[in-house]
């Protein structure tokens, strides 16, 4: 995935979509799944006169991604270059990572890799309605100040031992409607790895 990187996490327009200043509790970002993915490519997509290049490698990710997750992955390494290089000067607000769990790779297949780069921690994700990381720790009240120093220096968690313990506090929250009420049993703990700007035409990854 190309997302934006973690202080770089925001759309300097303020459209509300996306945050208009970056996650952050204390000193630490967000640093998971949930990063504006692929948005200065969309950016491009949604000009009024997009190049065939940019259309093309659009196409080439929705297509690959016709399924309920709500995680947009492209598997060709090659594709990955090309988006930064059609981004250009956007492309050093961007980061790669890869991403894995069993359960993504049961729709979404896997990539073979030897190194599939720096591994960051686990996110706590919600499929098809995105990190509850990120909506609790970073987006809510709700939480304990003492969750924020619990997470790693990327703003994840270090072992499934946390999220597992997180994910009961959040269900708590929306147990006593103060957090949104959503299906909790379609969540799931995903593994993020930051890869090399370069050579990545070189490498596979079990989900990029």
């Amino acid at each position: 995935m190309v997302v934006r990187r973690p202080h770089e996490n925001y759309d300097l327009a303020g459209r509300g979509v996306f945050p208009s200043r970056p996650d952050r509790v204390g000193s630490t970002y967000y640093g998971g799944v949930d990063r504006m993915p692929w948005f200065d490519l969309d950016e491009l997509y949604y000009d009024s006169n997009p190049a065939e290049s940019v259309v093309a490698l659009r196409n080439r990710l929705t297509q690959r991604n016709r399924d309920a997750l709500g995680v947009e992955l492209l598997g060709e390494l090659s594709d990955i270059t090309n988006c930064l290089q059609l981004i250009g000067g956007m492309a050093a607000a961007n980061e790669v990572i890869a991403i894995h769990s069993n359960e993504l790779a049961k729709v979404k297949g896997w990539v073979p890799v030897a190194n599939p780069g720096d591994w960051m921690g686990l996110d706590v994700v919600l499929y098809g309605g995105g990190s509850l990381l990120r909506e609790g720790i970073f987006g809510s009240d709700f939480f304990d100040p003492k969750w924020g120093h619990r997470l790693n220096c990327n703003g994840l968690f270090s072992s499934r031992a946390e999220c597992e313990e997180y994910l009961g506090e959040y269900r708590r929250g929306v147990e006593q409607g103060r957090l949104e009420s959503v299906e909790l049993d379609v969540v799931d703990f995903v593994d993020l790895y930051r890869m090399s700007a370069v050579p990545l035409c070189q490498r596979t990854v079990p989900g990029a």
